[in-house]
């Protein structure tokens, strides 16, 4: 993650923050892709009443239903603050208006398969820790009838209702057969098995294995 400061912006010249993340870029319908973060939100239609821009990242396979999903990208200092969660953080705005670019921020991610494995598998604790100690508070409310963000979290709380190991199944067949990520060839077959199936998959068998420890020690403490 990237925070560009001090920057001037179609919300105004005073100090604004961008956020985005290694590896994207930028993609407009009048200029196509450009890695010059800043011109998209420059071309933004001025509003003093503006205080963020939200942008819609898109991943680079066209199947399988997971693009786009919205972030708020750009906001004045002091107005936008970041959720405090171990995984899955979006930015939250205390208050004001908020606008949307008009194209998107392509998540092209070409780090080696190794690095990508550890990477979620760091991903996977953050969210068995997270799951263990739910908290709402300073966080996005899940509503079925919200903004994108919002929405994105109301599935995400049914599918965590979902039993475990029957779920990452649920997910992997919706993405690569209903929202056919199986015309994607080779890597879209490399890409759902890992994000929908291994990885949710590997959350839940970490939470198993932590109810089971837990478990287990209860049962050892009881027959001391």
């Amino acid at each position: 993650m990237h925070l560009n400061t001090t920057a001037p912006s179609a919300i105004g010249r005073s100090t604004t923050c961008l956020f985005r993340d290694p590896g994207n870029c930028t993609w407009t319908r009048t200029n196509g892709w450009t890695t010059n973060w800043w011109s998209p939100f420059r071309r933004y239609p001025s509003n003093p009443n503006l205080q963020a821009i939200s942008c819609p990242a898109i991943c680079v396979l066209r199947h399988g239903g997971m693009s786009p999903t919205w972030h708020l990208r750009l906001f004045r200092t002091g107005v936008g603050r970041c959720e405090n969660r171990k995984y899955d953080q979006h930015f939250l705005l205390k208050d004001g208006t908020t606008g949307q670019l008009r194209g998107a921020m392509i998540d092209d991610i070409r780090m080696p398969l190794t690095e990508w494995i550890e990477r979620h598998n760091r991903w996977a604790d953050g969210e068995v820790a997270e799951l263990a100690n739910p908290e709402n508070a300073g966080r996005v409310e899940p509503d079925a009838h919200g903004n994108p963000v919002e929405r994105k979290r109301y599935l995400r709380q049914k599918y965590d209702r979902m039993p475990l190991f029957i779920r990452p199944f649920a997910l992997f067949l919706y993405r690569y057969f209903v929202r056919l990520g199986f015309l994607d060839g080779t890597e879209g077959l490399i890409f759902w098995v890992l994000q929908t199936f291994w990885f949710r998959f590997l959350v839940d068998a970490k939470i198993w294995e932590s109810r089971h420890a837990g478990m287990t020690a209860a049962k050892t403490k009881q027959s001391s």
